[in-house]
């Protein structure tokens, strides 16, 4: 038995219900490599029903091959009575194989299920992955010893170190990092090539930058250095959220600023060429939303290096959706190969930062990959664990998203971090969805509110209390501590809206009451954390 949400997740599978069946405790697998003849290749299957052996006698065979007309991360899987072939064309493809297999195999009635299936599995985007790009407090490296982990998990493979409250990412740009935080940045490199994750380094000079001058030059290129020295080959050059008008140095060798910004670029790019043979590196304009061509977009065209990729995300800053009309007009202006830098489920606008963004990723078009787009990032929250929901709904888009199904996702999202509780996860991101995405103060709730319906409005914090409920009971004490502060706001809108309904009719009539209902309102309102649409703070205002 193969479960629905393991086909949902599968580009093509065939499985007509045929299985192998074992009545051993356990299934032995002869471990076969013909993927690679000069690297060793381990095969740690995490299953409890499974025996890894090599080179004796098993009940099934299992062989890793080449197969150089796959995408890379795809794996094509083939299971028959005797033998499971896992096919890709690198590690990472035979890695989310393998993890596949784990799910595949079975104990159903005290028999080990194998089934005999043919599946071929391949992503439609090159990167996929999360850029820590927000402002506010940036993560710890504890945190992102924890993305790397879910990255990988969850069928992604990049991660951007682009924080923009590192003062040495960005404020302080000319400087070296303290040596240790270099060397914590080091160990996360070293992790995330344990883990096959392809780790970005981002530099963000534009403030202050002066091409003219080569100690700026200079100081750009040892940055760039540094983190060669520690493995690094993947980089990104931001030039985002800029003041980029020309400086006097400047307006005597360029006429406009896209050919500075280009030219910086072409001077990074022309010493990773110099330094080492495979590299990626992806330049942020200023220009950076828009879907329509400027004259600074035809000079970064008409400048920059053909190999340097481009960020964009979307119509907007943070886009409410993303058309096809979009992406097509977007490569019609950048004309090169586009990285989707989404602000999604990012929360640091000054208005969201009590909010909570828990929504499945919607509104995007599934055409991006026609239209030049070789990869998504997702800009996350400061709040790592909160953000996973979104994330983890947001790989399979990137993986697939013609096949996407936001509610889908959202049910396997919920089950991934709730488990028995998912049905409360699922709740909470409900009632705290992105407002970008999905409006939930919908006309119904809102008559609800203005008319004080109190048998709707029910319903509304019994979800509440059903969600709060559920999460304090995960044993996830990073994220528990994470969401104190919204468990704890939940309890107290509960508490308030309790009193509400139980003193409604007194309120006109009683000082105390009254009195009550208003430092209520001023203790809300003025409160950082908020839930969702703010729904009590709202009912109290129908009361003024």
């Amino acid at each position: 038995m193969i479960s629905s949400d393991t086909k949902y997740l599968l580009n093509e599978i065939y499985y007509n219900g045929e299985e192998k069946i074992i009545n051993k405790e356990k299934i032995t697998i002869n471990f076969i490599n013909r993927f690679s003849m000069h690297q060793e290749i381990v095969c740690d299957i995490e299953n409890d029903l499974v025996e890894v052996v090599k080179e004796k006698e098993a009940d099934i065979n299992l062989t890793y091959f080449y197969k150089n007309d796959l995408k890379d991360d795809g794996y094509e899987i083939i299971i028959d009575f005797e033998d499971i072939k896992i096919y890709s064309r690198n590690l990472r493809g035979l890695r989310f194989a393998q993890k596949l297999l784990e799910k595949l195999i079975i104990l159903q009635d005290g028999e080990i299920i194998v089934p005999i299936v043919h599946i071929k599995d391949e992503p439609t985007f090159n990167i996929r992955g999360i850029i820590e790009g927000f402002y506010g407090k940036p993560w710890s490296f504890k945190d992102r010893f924890k993305a790397v982990d879910f990255l990988i998990e969850n069928r992604m493979n990049t991660y951007m170190y682009a924080p923009k409250d590192d003062k040495y990412h960005r404020e302080l740009w000319r400087e070296e990092y303290p040596q240790d935080m270099y060397e914590e940045i080091k160990k996360l490199k070293k992790y995330s090539d344990n883990n096959l994750i392809d780790f970005y380094y981002c530099l963000s000079p534009g403030n202050d930058i002066d091409v003219t001058l080569k100690e700026d030059i200079d100081s750009v290129l040892r940055k760039i250095k540094a983190m060669l020295d520690i493995g690094v080959k993947d980089f990104a050059l931001l030039m985002d959220d800029i003041d980029y008008s020309l400086n006097e140095n400047h307006k005597i060798k360029f006429r406009r600023v896209g050919q500075v910004h280009s030219y910086i670029c072409n001077e990074v790019y022309k010493f990773l060429k110099e330094n080492i043979l495979d590299f990626n590196l992806i330049m942020c304009p200023t220009e950076y939303w828009q879907n329509y061509d400027t004259e600074y977009r035809k000079d970064i065209n008409e400048n920059l290096v053909d190999e340097i990729k481009v960020f964009w995300t979307g119509y907007a800053t943070i886009a409410e959706n993303i058309k096809e009309e979009d992406v097509k007009l977007i490569n019609e202006s950048i004309n090169r190969e586009i990285v989707l830098w989404d602000n999604i489920p990012v929360n640091d606008m000054e208005k969201d930062r009590g909010n909570l963004f828990l929504s499945p990723v919607q509104n995007r078009s599934i055409h991006m990959q026609d239209y030049n787009h070789i990869g998504i990032v997702a800009n996350p929250m400061p709040q790592f664990n909160m953000s996973k929901l979104t994330l983890i709904t947001y790989s399979h888009f990137m993986w697939n998203p013609e096949r996407y199904n936001e509610n889908l996702s959202l049910d396997i999202a919920s089950r991934d971090i709730g488990g028995e509780f998912y049905l409360g996860i699922k709740a909470f991101s409900e009632l705290n969805a992105n407002y970008l995405l999905r409006k939930t103060y919908t006309t119904s709730l809102k008559k609800a509110v203005n008319g004080k319906k109190f048998d709707i409005l029910n319903k509304y914090f019994e979800d509440l209390e059903l969600a709060i409920n559920s999460i304090m009971n995960l044993d996830d004490y990073d994220m528990l501590e994470e969401v104190a502060p919204w468990i704890d706001r939940a309890k107290r809108d509960i508490t308030v809206y309790k009193y509400i309904v139980q003193n409604s009719h007194l309120y006109e009539k009683d000082n105390f009451v009254h009195g009550m209902f208003k430092k209520y309102f001023e203790e809300l309102n003025s409160c950082n954390i908020k839930i969702g649409d703010n729904i009590i703070v709202k009912l109290l205002e129908t009361y003024y």
